[in-house]
């Protein structure tokens, strides 16, 4: 797993950087009700600056993925294609990726 040293397994965090100009949204832990509550206050003031055609959200340490949550990503995928923004997910694995599959998310490899 890649996990952040020394955080204990039931942390969730976000982090954002910058790939190459491109917002990267990275996530560890369970992304559950709480979770997504948090990544909301994040994510949608990165998609409605348009200061980016692209953001990118990285699940790739993402243990978990409730269904409330993959709801939310592909609602947000679709928001952000309305206001000219794309959103890539990328990293979900398993279960998870299979969620967001069938949320509607579109997922990269």
């Amino acid at each position: 797993m890649n996990r952040a040293a020394g955080l204990p397994d039931d942390t969730f965090w976000i982090v954002v950087d910058d790939e190459s100009g491109v917002p990267c949204v990275r996530l560890s832990g369970d992304l559950d009700l709480a979770a997504t509550s948090r990544l909301r206050t994040v994510l949608r003031p990165l998609i409605a600056s348009h200061q980016a055609q692209r953001v990118t959200v990285d699940l790739d340490a993402v243990d978990l993925v409730e269904t409330v949550s993959a709801s939310f990503l592909a609602r947000e995928q679709l928001r952000a294609h309305a206001q000219g923004v794309g959103l890539e997910l990328r990293g979900a694995r398993g279960v998870a990726r299979r969620l967001l599959a069938l949320a509607g998310a579109r997922q990269n490899a």
